[in-house]
């Protein structure tokens, strides 16, 4: 494994949890809603 692909793997892996990281506060943001309100229903 030579320098470049070192780099790469790291800001690879710095993009994915960047990537995830917006994905969870998107589907937190989405779905919070309908979860409080099917908590609030005790189902």
């Amino acid at each position: 494994m030579d320098q470049s692909q070192v780099r790469d793997g790291m800001l690879g892996k710095q993009y994915r949890m960047e990537f995830a990281s917006l994905w969870n506060k998107a589907v937190d943001q989405t779905f919070e809603p309908a979860i409080e309100y099917l908590s609030s229903r005790k189902w």
